[in-house]
């Protein structure tokens, strides 16, 4: 019979209102995880649980924080409740905000955490299957929460927040966060719900990450199979095709395959695309190769390589002794493996001029694997990359100033960094997809050089049988030629002759002319001497630099001394050139030097010469300019 104990009746209702709510839980719990189980795609997992969890909690918004490899973090999913508080879906936070010891909590202690900035408290609980050693309770434990925590909570307008840990391979991925613009308890079954979803969100990233392993294995072997076959082609090996897939696959800026000589007196052969290295002295390089376009150093490399290489002089990177020298000390990536990678080459131990070959055109990175089919070296097969510029939208300016956090933060205004001149680091994955490529491009180069060898051999074969055939042919073309070349020669000497006459005649009359020519100017020479030896007054000229060149009888008897003996001495010092009041003349100022500067012509009375003795006299002289060119200028004076 029921009970008409009030009592009871009290108990029995509030098991059932319990056992109501274990049920609603579990529903929702099981359809959140169904909708997570729907797809294998990252990026819709994290939509759906932030979507679930916000819904579940009815707080403003639920968000996954991813933690980077320095320690800052980006957000990656988010879900936000009618924009009650502002979206922060891409944007990233240093690593300060999330100091080193907190993420060693959450990691090591599974450690979720509450917040209430009402009554700045703070709520802490271990996760379930945290480590023996951490020394924490099994319940939620509360305390003060730090000051600059509520500001900082406080400046992103949130009231409550709840955090708990998402992990990865033993590793803490991210994080998995509520806020609240207003004050809100946080139950301990919500708390188990949320801890329960960041469980299986945590085997929804392993299966994804699987996921994703899966397609870039199947995508590098579509390109390993791309690559070998058009190296393996039953009619030509198409090493440039082959050179331009590889690089795009290795997601390269350029790249180089050169094979070296295996005989004495072959040149190497030098495939490349994209950018490469300026090895020319004093000039721009980092030149774009054109599709299809191969480098030739020498020899021939199947048909493909008639239309796509052209021969050049320069000897390829691959044969400097610095080079093969470098490679020799380098460390490889894998013992006895010969990779090397390079991934920022103002870090490597290469010498300036290669180092500066890549640099000047861009490249930063390198990735370089020798071709080599058993022990026999064959080439090797180059990757380049160029620095990057990376922009990162961070949820607020980092104060380098105060990176522990010791003064509150106020702002939380959007700032985007522009970090320019980055490098592209190597992955293994990458460096393994390198590896098997070049493994097919040693195994090729070895097939097709031996069967060059066998067309070779049929080749010299077939040309001896061919000239055999040809000989008789020769030599009667070989006779008619040479009749026809002593024909022509004798043709040849005949004109030749002609114009040796011709010559002849032209110089004589040339020299003729020439001696009519000298006897003229010695005839004006001795004139002109005559003239200046005859005239009274006295004349001298200047070359452009004021020294004297020629001076007659007249003049150099006026100053007192020889004619021989002022030939190049400067005319200004020789005559101590003054103005009427005996002011001595600065060179700047004589007329004379203005006429050499100007070309202009000076008449000038009243003006003071020294003679040899000291003593001085008036002079009248004229100054005239004489020019050979536009820019030489002489001058002629007399006094």
């Amino acid at each position: 019979m029921p009970s008409n104990n009030p009592h009871s009746k009290a108990l029995n209702q509030t098991n059932t209102a319990g056992e109501k709510q274990i049920t609603s839980l579990e529903v929702l719990l099981h359809r959140m995880m169904n909708r997570i189980r729907q797809s294998l795609e990252l990026p819709a997992i994290l939509s759906i649980t932030v979507a679930e969890i916000r819904g579940f909690l009815e707080t403003d918004r639920v968000k996954i924080y991813r933690f980077d490899t320095d320690g800052s973090g980006e957000v990656v999913a988010e879900s936000v409740d009618q924009e009650r508080l502002p979206s922060l879906l891409g944007q990233h936070f240093p690593a300060q905000d999330i100091p080193q010891e907190v993420r060693e909590l959450f990691l090591l202690a599974r450690q979720r955490s509450i917040v209430d900035v009402a009554t700045q408290q703070i709520g802490l609980s271990p996760g379930p299957e945290a480590d023996e050693f951490i020394e924490l309770k099994n319940d939620m434990r509360f305390r003060s929460v730090d000051p600059c925590h509520v500001e900082y909570l406080t400046s992103m307008g949130v009231q409550s927040s709840l955090v708990v840990p998402i992990l990865h391979c033993q590793q803490l991925w991210g994080l998995l966060v509520s806020h609240h613009s207003l004050p809100r308890q946080v139950t301990e079954r919500e708390l188990q719900v949320v801890q329960l979803v960041a469980d299986q969100l945590s085997i929804a990233i392993a299966q994804s990450t699987l996921l994703e392993q899966s397609r870039l294995q199947a995508q590098q072997e579509a390109t390993i199979n791309r690559v070998a076959k058009l190296l393996h082609s039953m009619t030509q090996m198409q090493v440039q095709q082959a050179l331009e897939l590889t690089v795009s696959a290795l997601q390269g800026a350029g790249g180089r395959v050169c094979i070296i000589p295996q005989n004495p007196g072959e040149k190497a052969q030098l495939f490349t695309t994209g950018k490469q290295p300026d090895t020319r002295q004093g000039r721009q390089g980092g030149k774009r190769g054109k599709r299809g376009q191969g480098r030739r150093l020498g020899g021939r490399l199947g048909g493909v390589i008639n239309s796509s290489s052209f021969p050049t002089p320069h000897t390829p990177l691959e044969e400097y002794p610095s080079w093969r020298e470098w490679l020799r000390m380098e460390t490889t990536v894998v013992e006895e493996s010969p990779v090397w990678v390079v991934n920022d080459l103002y870090q490597a131990a290469l010498q300036s001029d290669l180092a500066q070959a890549f640099l000047k055109s861009g490249i930063r990175t390198l990735l370089i694997l020798r071709l080599q089919y058993r022990q026999q070296i064959l080439g090797y097969l180059s990757i380049f990359r160029n620095e990057i510029d990376i922009e990162t939208i961070w949820a607020r300016r980092p104060d380098r100033d105060d990176e522990r956090h010791l003064s509150p933060i106020k702002s939380f205004e959007v700032w985007r960094e522009l970090k320019r001149g980055q490098v592209q680091e190597w992955k293994a994955t990458e460096i393994e997809l390198a590896q098997a490529l070049a493994s097919h491009f040693a195994m090729a180069i070895h097939q097709y050089q031996l069967y060059q060898q066998v067309n070779a051999l049929n080749a010299n074969l077939q040309c001896d049988i061919e000239e055999r055939k040809q000989a008789e042919k020769k030599i009667c073309a070989l006779n008619a030629e040479l009749e026809q070349r002593v024909q022509e020669r004798t043709a040849e000497l005949r004109r030749a002759n002609r114009r040796l006459l011709e010559e002849i005649n032209e110089r004589e009359r040339a020299l003729r002319d020439r001696k009519q020519t000298q006897a003229s100017l010695e005839r004006l020479s001795r004139q002109s001497e005559l003239i200046l030896n005859s005239a009274g007054e006295g004349i001298y000229g200047l070359n452009c630099q004021g020294k004297i060149t020629f001076v007659n009888p007249a003049a150099a008897r006026m100053l007192g001394y020889g004619v021989k003996e002022l030939i190049n001495l400067f005319m200004h010092e020789v005559v101590k050139h003054s103005r009427p009041d005996g002011v001595r003349y600065f060179l700047e100022d004589n007329p004379i030097y203005a006429t050499l500067q100007n070309g202009t012509v000076q008449h000038v009375t009243d003006d003071i010469f020294y003679r040899r003795d000291g003593s001085k006299f008036p002079v009248e002289y004229v100054s005239t300019p004489i020019r050979e060119t536009k820019k030489n200028c002489w001058c002629c004076s007399y006094f």
